[in-house]
């Protein structure tokens, strides 16, 4: 009973609702690096966590947390292989984890799921690993390019019948480890950049390096031959008196592959004799030994050309001291 302003008993009547506070456990999981958070609270480590909040009627929120923090995927082994020789595009990458929940998922950037990725350009790669509760991790890795060496002969080169030439080989890159040429068995030498070769005919010449990487050029070269005509002429005199002009009876010659000259005296002694390659290397003046007398001999070649064809050539000539 209660008494009213006015001094009367007055009746009030109350209709009291007693409400029970609420209990909520949440069981919860992150990732190493991440936050949990709830009603402004912010959990990093793995534990139990009670948090008392104002529910919705007014009343206590009593929220009980399980929360685990899961531990990041651990790279135990990063292998690269830069591309070994330039333009190959044979990069690759391979990457091995023990520490983590597997099964784990490789997204690269090309949508390969493989821990071992091959045939790679170079360039800058980037790889999300994700285990099975959703951690991820991002690895960088970039692909070197590989070795590059060239080779080059230059222009073809267009040469007389009978000459002796240098082949030049220009290398650029890497430094040559191994230098092969084809065809080889007429060549000064068949490992070396600059070899000498005497031209009896058109040919193309093959060289091939390679560095320590395995990595390989090559190039070719025609050497051409200037069409002239063929010719052998004999001197009408020499003086083979060691003065250094004129000290031996030979030809002067054009596209000549074989030769073969007899030299006879005034009485019709053979003097000489020579069965030749191309060339004459030619009478010095001597004859059994002794300096043959001043006066007029007579020759006779047989001669082939390189176009198969063959010339008898007879004359005389005068031998001076």
């Amino acid at each position: 009973m209660l008494q009213s302003v006015l001094g009367c008993d007055s009746v009030l009547n109350l209709d009291l609702n007693i409400l029970n506070s609420t209990d909520t456990l949440i069981t919860a999981s992150i990732c190493a690096g991440e936050s949990f958070e709830i009603a402004n609270n912010f959990y990093t480590q793995t534990g139990n966590y009670m948090v008392t909040t104002l529910g919705v009627n007014g009343c206590d929120s009593n929220i009980a947390i399980n929360l685990k923090v899961n531990d990041l995927p651990v790279i135990d082994s990063l292998v690269i292989v830069d591309e070994s020789c330039q333009g190959v595009n044979d990069g690759q990458v391979s990457i091995f984890i023990n520490s983590a929940a597997l099964p784990l998922t490789y997204l690269w950037e090309n949508q390969v799921n493989s821990n071992v990725i091959n045939n790679l350009s170079p360039g800058s790669y980037s790889l999300v690993i994700v285990d099975s509760n959703s951690c991820a991790i991002t690895e960088n890795v970039e692909i070197l390019p590989g070795s590059i060496i060239s080779v080059d002969l230059g222009a073809d080169t267009l040469v007389d019948y009978g000459t002796t030439i240098t082949l030049n080989a220009l290398v650029t890159g890497s430094l040559p480890e191994n230098i092969v040429w084809q065809p080889a068995n007429d060549l000064s030498c068949s490992d070396c950049l600059s070899p000498l070769v005497y031209v009896e005919g058109e040919r193309d010449f093959i060289i091939e390096v390679s560095d320590i990487n395995g990595c390989v050029s090559t190039d070719m070269i025609s050497v051409l031959v200037n069409e002239r005509e063929s010719f052998c002429l004999f001197p009408t005199a020499f003086s083979p008196n060691m003065d250094g002009k004129n000290d031996f009876f030979r030809t002067i010659s054009y596209g000549v592959l074989e030769i073969q000259v007899s030299i006879y005296n005034r009485w019709g002694e053979l003097v000489y004799s020579e069965d030749s390659n191309t060339r004459m290397q030619g009478w010095d003046g001597n004859y059994k030994g002794n300096k043959a007398p001043i006066g007029v001999y007579t020759y006779k070649a047989r001669v082939t050309y390189v176009s198969n064809d063959n010339e008898i050539l007879k004359g005389s000539f005068t031998l001076f001291r």
